[in-house]
């Protein structure tokens, strides 16, 4: 299934670790603008990080996804 990834970003790294190990097409995943920390670089959230590191294209701009949104699947994972 191809997929536009959101979710909250700590709790939501698991959750697309298993949709890219299911083999998913995991088309986007939408993100948080980086943060400047005081006297450090900016600093990705967890979701970025580890879709980075998956080889995923990364967003901070649901408008990306343009024409194509009708072909997405949208999945939210929730916390219980």
């Amino acid at each position: 299934m191809r997929l536009a990834f959101l979710g909250t970003p700590e709790a939501s790294v698991v959750s697309l670790r298993a949709l890219v190990g299911a083999g998913h097409d995991v088309v986007l995943v939408i993100t948080q603008p980086d943060r400047r920390r005081v006297g450090q670089h900016n600093i990705a959230e967890p979701r970025k990080r580890a879709a980075l590191l998956l080889g995923l294209n990364v967003s901070h701009d649901i408008g990306d996804l343009g024409a194509s949104i009708s072909s997405v699947g949208w999945w939210w994972p929730m916390a219980h």
